[in-house]
């Protein structure tokens, strides 16, 4: 590390669970300098950025910004700051951001246990306000414990059955993630207990769960609860663009959902939409299959209420 160097990482090792995504990363950065991030997706890229800034706890490694180790810091530890951004503290933007739930790919969770139910929603009862429910379950895989995958698993009419989880190829359906404030280490024949709560404001679900871990070696149990709620608050600026007298822009996203809204003629098959999507954008997406899934998951929100 030169005198000068700002940031220093040495032998970094990051990852979740069991995957490793970093292997030894070595790297040194001047005050002063531009550094880019380049990688094609799933190289590492997002997973350094969050290891470095305290989102994810290194394996192995070090990490020094301004001469002092960060490695085993949190993230308001790293930088704390109490400039406000859209009125709200940036402290506090942080703590929304670590506690929002958010969708990830089935084949990008690495479970430490094995799937279990969590509760059965009838779909004949749209009116349902609450849904809430307990699994338990016992750990298979040693490792560090980020969050909670959820996935659904239908049944259909005719018996016909239908999973976002991680059994099933690619599809229009992710699952949900919902994170931990502070991640669990837990070794096998750990047992967890997984508390789910989801409530309804009538326009959205607000998400509260808990993890109870009960240890093999007989110890005192451990509990982390997360919810959604802070991050579902919005600052004046959104608030603003939700006012009755808000002028909204005609922007990309607004032309993207036009052009679909257009195609849909009651004869036209997805592919087919999908298609036309694709000539009229032509760098949006680059594959028929990434214009497909696009298409096919704006109509589930538009026309079935993201059913």
């Amino acid at each position: 590390m030169s005198a000068s160097a700002l940031l220093r990482c040495r032998g970094l090792e990051a990852g979740y669970g069991t995957s490793r995504v970093l292997f030894g990363l070595d790297f040194d950065i001047r005050a002063g300098e531009v550094v880019a991030l380049l990688g094609r997706n799933g190289m590492g890229k997002s997973t350094t950025i969050r290891t470095i800034v305290g989102g994810l706890r290194p394996q192995r490694g070090e990490i020094v910004f301004e001469g002092r180790p960060i490695h085993a810091e949190r993230a308001d530890a790293i930088a704390p700051s109490p400039h406000p951004i859209d009125g709200i503290a940036v402290d506090e933007i942080r703590a929304r951001a670590a506690s929002a739930t958010s969708r990830v790919r089935a084949r990008d969770l690495r479970p430490l246990a094995p799937a279990c139910r969590w509760t059965t929603i009838e779909l004949a009862r749209p009116d349902e306000r609450a849904v809430h429910g307990t699994a338990r379950c016992e750990v298979e895989t040693p490792g560090t414990c980020a969050g909670l995958g959820v996935w659904f698993e239908a049944e259909l009419a005719g018996g016909a059955r239908f999973t976002s989880g991680p059994s099933t190829g690619t599809t229009v359906y992710d699952c949900a993630w919902f994170p931990l404030p502070r991640p669990l280490d837990v070794v096998a024949g750990d047992r967890l207990e997984i508390k789910l709560r989801a409530v309804s404001d009538g326009q959205e679900f607000v998400w509260r769960w808990e993890v109870v871990r009960e240890p093999a070696s007989g110890g005192p149990a451990e509990s982390v609860q997360g919810t959604d709620l802070a991050a579902r608050m919005i600052g004046a600026s959104r608030r603003g663009r939700r006012a009755a007298a808000h002028v909204p822009a005609r922007d990309a996203a607004v032309e993207e959902l036009a052009a679909l809204a257009s195609l849909v003629d009651g004869a036209r098959p997805l592919a087919g939409i999908a298609e036309a999507l694709r000539r009229r954008f032509p760098s949006r997406w680059p594959t028929e299959a990434e214009a497909l899934a696009w298409t096919s998951r704006e109509l589930a929100r538009l026309v079935e209420g993201g059913a």
